[in-house]
């Protein structure tokens, strides 16, 4: 029969303990981080959507704009004030910011879904 009494274990417990405190540490720092990096992303996510809004008015008003100037160009075209470059520069215009409000439209659906997956909404 074999009694052991750990009395001298070299300090075998006290490392161990030491340790297990020093996981726990590096655990709740993991977490800290990610909750950081979730904060961020959302935060990311809500101001690229807000651009992308932004961006939607601004098209919006180039569209309406480059309009205006079609009627006009094609008001002087019809008048013979101008000629027909004047008026395929404006349809261009306006092509062109068709185009922009169209990928303006997109960019804010993209960047909404983005935020919803970030808050957890879209899954």
């Amino acid at each position: 029969m074999n009694l052991t009494f750990p009395i001298f274990t070299g300090g075998l417990y006290q490392a161990r303990q030491r340790e297990a405190a020093w996981q726990a540490d590096a655990a709740d720092q993991t977490v800290r981080d990610q909750e950081n990096t979730i904060a961020r992303d959302t935060q990311i996510s809500k101001l690229n959507l807000d651009y992308a809004f932004a961006r939607l008015g601004l098209t919006a008003s180039l569209l309406q704009n480059a309009n205006q100037a079609l009627e006009l160009a094609q008001g002087r075209f019809n008048l013979g004030l101008s000629s027909i470059v004047e008026l395929s520069q404006a349809e261009l215009n306006q092509t062109s910011a068709q185009i922009e409000k169209a990928g303006a439209r997109y960019d804010y659906h993209l960047q909404r879904a983005a935020l919803d997956f970030q808050t957890g909404r879209l899954h």
